[in-house]
């Protein structure tokens, strides 16, 4: 075939508030409730037809030869059908009887996903070299990747910007003809994708693969055009069939095949408006423009297409992505809030608060989700989870975002599908590009991607599957935030945290109770799975760390109400445990009660300053004014405790009140990594007599939610007057603590009084967090679109040893990929220059976020919002 194609138009439609008459096409999309509803083309009239349940049956009315003919061509479709349920296996283990499917699906997959991803690497090859950019700047050999440029996106004319009638070229690279009934083909993947809210997809137009790939959001409508072989087209004669297939095992029965007639109707005829539909908008020649209805209850994911026409079969390239949609009144992630929908569908970047309750820490993070490999890549992990995880998840229930959301949280550390895998807590860490290297998402996936798609290792740390979780979600059209917890309990099956205490010469026993923080997930949507929908549209909790848990409504936490799905109890528990501490001699047993989840936060909704910017979600999981009677019930309700003596929490404990003769408090200064710190406790006797205390005070790392050896310990005697206070202190010093902590920079500080007059016994600890200096980021020249910008990255090395092993990470979204970058050593007091060039490809505000990593300190962040213009 000829290797010269005539451009296909956009259709040219009309404003909808310009409509005045009553059409089935807008009166559809009201009953869908699309938040855009579908254009009406200005030439076309309506079409009176007579609908029909059946989804794929027409009759014309007055022209008795093309009805026999669409009925005939139905007949077909029945076979069709008939084929699909005879493709069901017999035997009830369904992966076994389609192993070979299964295979041969997921293997397609992962080859176009690789494929895609070297094409893409391979492009930012070409663009550094052409760039003669300094090949000792390009990071080293092993580095998992040595991207400082962007691809551009290809320009063209916007065919939406044209007027009536206009012609415009789409693309310099047309559909390249294969076989089959089809000669050329146009997705409209710009004007289809500004549409639908996906523009900022970049495999909607990846010059790399040279391929566009559609992105569409359920519940509203898309144009497709295609050119077909023969010359002369009638399809009232030999209508058009097109089908959609979904997953490995596509059948109608489930909902993941789609088989569409085109018989030359101008309007939409379902009358059931959860099923897809199609019409013929425009055609001349053998030239088609098709419009199609996605349901708003359409199967995430990706979608493969086939043409039937003339007795032949064209089988398309393009995966056809369908998302869910935010802004459609009928699609459960529904949110009608346009702020909403900016930060947790539309942001790319984001915060992870870490450190402790009273030091958070803000992490930022690039989530990357409208990147070229981000969306192609979460929907193979999923297909890959469903494949294997039928009981959690089918292709059938892909519609649901509780089932998809349900899958998301578990495959993270799945050991087939998932991305992650749990470090040791014996074994040292042995890479280099350990999980502190992170900026993004990107990063962790572009690294799965080389090696093979097996699992990174995290370290165990709660904020990488938070952040990625976020990242897939986001991508899949899901509202999605990361939240933390402060003191979460590692035993989240009880609602107590008990430490015991040996005796007045004993320290703690056991392992580490609880961590300092926990990053968890919110999503936004509808429960359609409970009786009461209405009454859990909100937040949801999810947990995908470890084991997955969720997606559990904070309503239902916050009340108790555990019966509800999925893992009420779980988070429950995380957020309202109490820690006792227990001590061997006294009986009955003392019990000194401090709360869990004592502070629950998010970034906030729109707002990206460096300081002060999160959200108190607290009272969204916790009763500010809760009773220990509520708790209580709650517990002997689902636990069936009561008051035995092996019970997690007692009647007693919760109800009793204590007369103690002591008051503790911590003091701790904030301190710098580097400098010297110091803890306090004060001690007041508000006693009318005198009493005689053995304090055990000392202090240990933590670190990947493991308690170290001690640091520093002291114990001591001493003898309060009625009502004097007394301070004692505990300092560190920089060479006791420096090789002891990771990159929270988290020391748990314990004490342990006992009073000899009363047998009255105190216990407590508190966590101190060290900050570390900031990184410096400072733009040289006006950041615009395909030009270079010039970045400057400077900090000062606060400590008094030589900084070895430096590294420098940095990324933005829509501006540079992850890179990678080894620096000279840095003596004390030594200030850090790197200058780097950068080539913006989007416009519009990014977040560029760098990580400075070395031997001696790590975890050194900076960030700047830069400004692209056009």
């Amino acid at each position: 075939m000829s290797g010269t194609y005539s451009p296909i138009p956009f259709p040219v439609t009309r404003r909808d508030s310009e409509i005045r008459r009553g059409s089935l096409t807008l009166q559809a999309a009201e009953r869908r409730g699309s938040a855009t509803p579908s254009p009406i083309p200005t030439t076309i009239a309506p079409v009176e037809t007579r609908e029909r349940r059946d989804s794929v049956r027409v009759e014309i009315v007055d022209d008795n030869s093309s009805t026999r003919r669409v009925n005939s061509f139905d007949q077909d479709l029945q076979r069709l059908k008939i084929n699909d349920s005879r493709k069901r296996p017999s035997s009830t283990n369904f992966e076994d009887s389609n192993a070979a499917a299964f295979s041969l699906y997921i293997t397609n997959r992962v080859n176009r996903v690789v494929e895609d991803y070297q094409r893409n690497k391979q492009e930012e090859q070409r663009q550094r070299q052409s760039q003669n950019i300094n090949q000792d700047q390009q990071g080293f050999p092993n580095s998992p990747q040595q991207l400082s440029l962007r691809r551009p996106l290809a320009s063209f004319t916007s065919l939406s910007s044209q007027r009536s009638g206009s012609y415009a070229q789409l693309s310099n690279n047309p559909y390249q003809p294969g076989y089959g009934p089809v000669e050329q083909i146009e997705w409209f993947p710009r004007d289809n994708a500004r549409e639908h809210r996906t523009d900022r997809y970049e495999i909607i137009n990846n010059v790399a693969t040279k391929r566009s790939s559609p992105v569409f959001r359920r519940g509203q409508t898309f144009f497709m055009a295609l050119k077909l072989s023969s010359r002369k087209v009638d399809l009232a004669q030999q209508p058009l069939l097109v089908v959609l297939n979904f997953g490995s095992n596509p059948t109608i029965g489930k909902s993941t095949k789609v088989a569409l007639t085109v018989t030359g109707e101008r309007e939409f005829v379902q009358l059931d408006k959860s099923e897809w539909d199609i019409r013929l908008h425009n055609q001349e020649g053998n030239t088609l423009t098709l419009q199609f209805s996605v349901p708003s209850t359409a199967l995430v994911g990706v979608w493969q297409y086939e043409i039937h026409h003339n007795n032949d079969i064209f089988y398309g390239r393009e995966d056809i992505y369908i998302l869910f949609n935010p802004y459609c009144t009928d699609d459960p992630v529904y949110v009608d809030n346009e702020q909403f929908r900016r930060e947790y569908i539309h942001s790319e970047t984001g915060k992870l608060y870490r450190g402790v309750a009273k030091n958070q820490r803000s992490y930022k993070w690039v989530y990357g989700q409208f990147d070229a490999s981000i969306l192609p890549l979460t929907v193979l992990l999923l297909d890959r989870f469903t494949e294997g995880n039928r009981n959690i998840i089918d292709y059938s229930q892909r519609g649901s975002p509780v089932f998809v959301v349900r899958a998301l949280a578990n495959l993270m550390y799945s050991r087939n599908a998932g991305p992650l895998r749990e470090a040791s807590l014996t074994a040292p860490e042995t890479t280099a590009f350990d999980s502190y290297s992170y900026t993004g998402s990107q990063s962790i996936l572009d690294r799965l991607i080389e090696n093979r798609f097996q699992p990174i290792t995290t370290d165990n740390q709660s904020y990488i599957a938070s952040a990625l979780f976020v990242t897939f979600c986001r991508a899949l059209g899901i509202p999605a935030r990361s939240i933390t917890t402060y003191r979460a309990p590692i035993d989240k099956t009880t609602l107590s945290v008990d430490q015991y205490w040996g005796g007045v010469e004993e320290d703690a026993t056991g392992n580490d109770l609880y961590e300092a923080y926990q990053c968890i997930n919110d999503v936004f949507f509808r429960r359609d799975d409970l009786v009461a929908a209405t009454s859990y549209v909100g937040w949801q909790a999810v947990d995908p760390n470890s084991s997955g848990r969720g997606p559990a409504p904070a309503e239902a936490i916050r009340r108790g109400e555990i019966g509800l799905n999925y893992d009420i109890f779980y988070f429950y528990s995380l957020f309202n445990s109490q820690f006792r501490h227990f001590y061997s001699n006294t009986y009955p047993e003392t019990v000194v009660s401090d709360d869990i989840g004592r502070l629950i936060i998010t970034k906030k909704c729109d707002r990206d300053e460096d300081d002060d910017d999160h959200e108190d979600v607290t009272h969204l999981y916790k009763k500010k004014d809760g009773s220990d009677d509520e708790k209580l019930a709650v517990v002997s309700a689902i636990k069936g405790l009561g008051s035995r003596r092996g019970s997690s929490l007692r009647q007693q404990d919760l109800l009793a009140t204590r007369n103690d003769d002591l008051i503790v408090d911590w003091l701790s200064n904030t301190a710098s990594y580097g400098q010297n710190l110091q803890v306090s406790l004060s001690l007041q006797n508000v006693a009318s007599e005198l009493r005689t205390l053995v304090v055990n005070f000392f202090a240990r790392p933590v670190y990947r939610g493991v308690v170290g050896r001690k640091i520093k310990h002291f114990k001591r005697q001493l003898t309060l007057q009625p009502l004097q206070r007394e301070s004692l202190a505990l300092d560190l010093h920089l060479q006791e603590y420096q090789d002891r902590l990771d990159d929270d920079y988290l020391i748990r500080f314990y004490a342990s009084i006992f009073v000899k007059e009363t047998n009255q016994f105190w216990a407590g600890d508190d966590d101190v967090t060290l900050s570390t200096p900031k990184i410096n980021i400072q733009t040289r020249t006006v950041a615009q679109v395909d030009n270079e910008c010039h970045v400057n990255f400077s900090m000062v090395n606060p400590l008094s040893v030589s900084l070895t092993d430096c590294y420098l990470f940095y990324e933005s979204g829509g501006i540079t990929n992850p890179v990678y970058r080894k620096i000279k050593d840095i003596k004390p007091g030594e200030m850090l220059n790197v200058n780097e060039q950068l080539t913006p490809r989007k416009s519009g505000d990014s977040r560029l976020v760098a990580v400075f990593n070395s031997r001696q300190l790590r975890n050194v962040q900076g960030s700047k919002i830069i400004t692209v213009r056009e």
